[in-house]
This record gives C-alpha cells, structure tokens and sequence, in this order.
C-alpha cells in the first residue's frame, strides 16, 4: 500500500527549501560572499537542509540554520546593515518554523479543531516580533557610549527577569513531582 502525503506537509516543506535556498542567495550577495568556500558551503546548506525535509530528519533544522546564519555574517562581515539583518533573521525564524510545522505532520492523524489556526496566528505574530527584536537588538548595540547606564540596567532587569523565570519553572516542576508522589501507606498492624 503507497504511503499518502499529509495535506499542507509538501507546500510548508517547499517554503522552507525556497526560504532556505533565498536567505543563501541573500548570505553571498556580501563582499565575501563571492568567495567559492562560501558558496560551496552555502550551496551544501541548502542541500542538507532539502535532504532533511525530504527524509524527515528534523534534527538536521537547527545546524541549518545555526550554519546559514553563520555563512551569512561570513560573507557580509559586519557590514550586513540592520537594514538586512534584521528581515534575514525573521527567514531563518520562518524557515525553522515551516521546516518543523511540516515534519510534525508526517503522520497522517485527526488534529484538534483550530490548531491549524492557532498555529498559523503564532506564525504571523513571531515573524514580525523577531523583526522588531533584531531591530531593538541592532539599535542599542549602535547606541553610543554615554547610554551605558540605560542599557546596563536593562541588561540586570533582565537577568533578574531569566532567573525569576527559571526558579517559577522549578518551582512548578517540584510542586507537580509532589503532587505525583503519594505518602506510602503505613504498614499494616498484626
């Protein structure tokens, strides 16, 4: 019996390869990009990242996109304006995204009413978000000197915030063990 394609999975994994194979075109077009290791690798990157989707091999996602964003910088140096920057790290987020939404859907199955939607919604909100994050992250690392102060409290407001979450999450976690575990009975008396 032939096996059958899950609806929506070939379409997600075509936009990611397009996706992939744009943001490498977009990786040599830098002064260094030109040079034929970058191309090499940035061609191999895209290769991979085509026999990922094609076998179903969701780990190979993340080098993909840990590497063409590496190749990226390679070829642009720090030259790549936040002009640039900031929409190719919103592809990379959106390749990701596509790559693993169209992974997860190898296996044909009834999904929840309205997951389809919800998914779609995060999709729309975070591409966008990671635009204005690569924009806040570019502004205030381009911030001259004399803001210092301003940027080293949000760094420490930050941390704070990381550790407050990290100590809730554990916090929860323990409470759930607990609630898992039940007192052992006493033992029975003769």
């Amino acid at each position: 019996m032939p096996a059958t394609v899950p609806a929506g999975r070939v379409g997600r994994a075509t936009a990611s390869a397009v996706l992939v194979a744009g943001l490498a075109v977009v990786a040599a077009t830098g002064p260094d990009g030109h040079t034929p290791p970058v191309l090499v690798a940035l061609g191999a990157v895209v290769v991979v990242h085509v026999l990922g989707l094609v076998r179903n091999r969701v780990g190979v996602y993340p080098w993909v996109i840990a590497a063409l964003a590496g190749l990226a910088v390679v070829g642009h140096g720090v030259g790549m304006g936040v002009d640039a920057a900031a929409p190719f790290a919103a592809g990379l987020v959106l390749a990701a995204e596509l790559a693993y939404w169209s992974s997860e859907r190898v296996t044909p199955m009834a999904a929840e009413p309205g997951v389809d939607t919800r998914r779609w919604l995060a999709v729309v909100l975070l591409v966008p978000a990671s635009v204005v994050a690569a924009l806040g992250v570019a502004l205030l690392a381009t911030r001259a000197t004399s803001a210092g102060t301003v940027v080293e409290g949000l760094g420490v407001v930050a941390a704070v915030a990381v550790v407050a979450v990290g100590a809730a999450l554990a916090r929860h976690g323990t409470a759930a063990r607990s609630r898992d575990r039940r007192p052992a009975e006493p033992p029975a008396t003769p």
